[in-house]
């Protein structure tokens, strides 16, 4: 059991080191922690129930619209066609265990206007659904809207931009592929060696530039809550890279899923049902990701009351020892947080939340060093442990920990 623990600290120890090192790496660790505390998966799988729900329906109203569209623009079906396959990889087609998009096309108005009907109910849960996992990824509570109706409506709207913005992306990376293309041909470069392969990274970036967008504004608009702007194009474009990953991988990935005989008939169920929870998984961590950009709290500098110091001295030299030891890592977080709430600008809002996350870390961190209920009081109480080591950290937060 000794060696045990002792590969335990010694472990534990390196993982510390390998954070304070590391920003980008305690960011990821970060991440990680918040996607599992707050049981990411879950939130996912709530995202993904309403998602599917919501696919059919939203295909049957994008298709009734668009026999009106291709009456002034003939090529909108077909780029439609073409946003849906690339965003559902090997489970659109003709072929056996395929989606059919001319047999939805062919429904009709008429199951377009049930599509629209079941979009009130699935679409719109599906809004919410992602609303809650984004507000839970920022520690915020459910949102209680004072009108139902209105946020149904609301929700509604933001289905329709997602949807647009979806086709937009396909539509614009053709766009811009065939346009280089032409651009090429017509001073007679459309002959370079790896002409075909820069223009498919092209087609790339540009999906990931339209994917980041979106990304940035359901951060914005749901969660409700101000992201300085590096932060927010961080993390947006992180989850568009993880899109396009999936892309690439998902043919491979839903084609083991499909060919599963233990499937059966519903082996096209659940691969679109595989797929969106891979797509919800990402957005999710991504959200993740974003909101733990900032460690915890930012403050000014501050100098050590002289009462407060004389408090310090008093505490014995081995309690002290022991709580700044069990905080080191957190104060350094605090130093890089001050830092870049200054280089940018952070809201006082931001900075009012990251506080109370700070908080929250700080009493699990006490508990699980086997502190006393005593230490664990509001640190808005003058002359508590953790109010003299708040302030103790202030006084040397750039001394100590930023070295």
């Amino acid at each position: 059991m000794a060696v045990i623990a002792s590969i335990k600290r010694k472990v534990e120890a390196w993982f510390a080191a390998a954070r304070a090192a590391s920003q980008p790496f305690d960011h990821l660790v970060r991440a990680l922690s918040r996607y599992s505390e707050q049981q990411g998966d879950r939130l996912a799988g709530a995202v993904t129930y309403f998602g599917f729900l919501s696919f059919f329906p939203l295909l049957a109203v994008a298709f009734a619209i668009l026999a009106y569209v291709v009456v002034v623009y003939p090529e909108a079906r077909q780029q439609v066609t073409e946003a849906v396959e690339a965003s559902f990889p090997g489970l659109i087609g003709s072929g056996p265990g395929k989606i059919d998009l001319s047999r939805i096309a062919g429904a009709g108005i008429g199951a377009g206007v049930v599509g629209l009907l079941g979009l009130v109910y699935s679409g719109t849960g599906w809004i919410d659904a992602l609303r809650d996992a984004l507000r839970t990824m920022w520690l915020q509570p459910r949102h209680q809207a004072p009108n139902i109706l209105l946020k149904k409506a609301w929700d509604l709207v933001v289905l329709a931009v997602f949807g647009v913005a979806l086709v937009a992306s396909v539509s614009f990376s053709s766009l811009a592929t065939s346009a280089t293309r032409w651009a090429l041909t017509a001073v007679d470069l459309h002959t370079l060696p790896g002409l075909d392969v820069a223009l498919r990274v092209l087609a790339v970036v540009v999906a990931v530039a339209f994917d980041a967008a979106l990304l940035a504004v359901l951060f914005v608009v749901l969660p409700g809550v101000r992201t300085p702007l590096p932060v927010l194009v961080r993390g947006a474009v992180l989850g568009a890279v993880g899109f396009e990953v999936l892309k690439l991988l998902g043919t491979f990935l839903i084609g083991r899923t499909t060919s599963n005989p233990v499937y059966g008939a519903f082996a096209l169920t659940v691969g679109l049902l595989v797929w969106i929870n891979l797509v919800a998984r990402v957005t999710v961590f991504a959200a993740a990701w974003t909101a733990t950009a900032l460690p915890a709290e930012a403050e000014d500098e501050e100098q050590l009351p002289a009462e407060v110091a004389a408090r310090l001295e008093e505490l014995p030299v081995d309690q002290l020892r022991r709580r700044l030891d069990c905080e080191a890592l957190l104060y350094r977080e605090q130093a890089w947080l001050a830092k870049h709430a200054i280089d940018e600008q952070w809201p006082a809002e931001q900075t009012a939340q990251v506080r109370g996350n700070y908080v929250r870390s700080l009493v699990e961190r006490l508990q699980e060093a086997g502190f006393e209920a005593d230490d664990l009081v509001s640190p808005t109480r003058p002359g508590t442990v953790r109010d003299l080591l708040h302030q103790y950290r202030v006084a040397n937060r750039a001394r100590r920990y930023t070295n």
